[in-house]
């Protein structure tokens, strides 16, 4: 080929059925744990503030009704 600096290779993968559907389904429950990730660490955030915040509870109880290290709730609630 005379201009082979400037071909362009384009990869074709063909894959058994099978396997194509096993990398959906892996996907798209990734996908899912992600959102579901998300919304645990919303809702932690706003139990964290609610403790805190609004019952006045200190950071170590807030914590162990939580089930987190005071650490943590003290970077929740400052975010």
């Amino acid at each position: 080929m005379d201009d082979a600096d400037h071909a362009e290779l384009v990869e074709e993968v063909r894959l058994p059925a099978r396997a194509s559907n096993a990398i959906r389904t892996s996907k798209t429950q990734r996908a899912r744990a992600e959102e579901s990730r998300h919304a645990a660490q919303s809702s932690t955030e706003k139990a964290a503030r609610t403790l805190v915040e609004d019952l006045h509870l200190g950071l170590r109880d807030a914590a162990d009704l939580l089930g987190l290290s005071h650490q943590r709730v003290q970077q929740l609630i400052r975010r």
